[in-house]
């Protein structure tokens, strides 16, 4: 077997976030340090790679030990682009031109101490129910907030949260 031909490159800082394609576009996070510590989200025609919108917002990374960037991929669901930050920066895009319908600093909101692998789990949404998965030793105050500033600030019905670091599931079942 051949490797698979490269379609396209697109120059974007560092990050652990892989991509997320739907509706013919390429959506995925990075974090820059210069001229100042910012994370952004972009958005690229998946066909030709043209950048088709950036948002970008300040982020200083406070102890974080990994801070090569953001870790959660961004999710899509019904035109909107949900992007969760390091350090608990929760936007919701417009998925098709990038502007914020809302935002929110779930660290700053609920008085979260964030952990020092920083924020990492992308949500999944499902009509109006939204799913936090988690693999934590421990289920912290910003992992509930996150949940709830999806409920609140989306729009949500009904939300759930589960940690698969339990001996039983139905333990980590919130």
């Amino acid at each position: 077997m051949g490797e698979l031909p490269i379609k396209w490159r697109a120059a974007i800082g560092s990050g652990y976030t892989g991509p997320t394609v739907a509706d013919g576009r390429v959506f995925v996070m990075d974090r820059v340090t210069q001229p100042s510590q910012r994370e952004q989200v972009h958005c690229f025609d998946a066909q030709t790679g043209e950048s088709l919108w950036s948002y970008s917002y300040e982020c200083p990374y406070e102890r974080v030990e990994y801070k090569a960037g953001p870790r959660a991929s961004v999710t899509i669901c019904d035109g909107r682009a949900y992007s969760l930050g390091t350090m608990g920066h929760l936007h919701c895009l417009d998925a098709k031109s990038g502007k914020v319908i809302w935002g929110r600093d779930c660290r700053q909101e609920y008085q979260a101490r964030v952990p020092v692998w920083g924020i990492a789990a992308a949500p999944l949404i499902e009509g109006d129910l939204v799913v936090e998965l988690k693999a934590v030793e421990t289920v912290h105050a910003v992992h509930c907030a996150q949940l709830l500033t999806y409920l609140r600030a989306g729009g949500f019905r009904r939300g759930l949260l589960i940690n698969f670091n339990v001996m039983k599931l139905v333990n980590g079942v919130r």
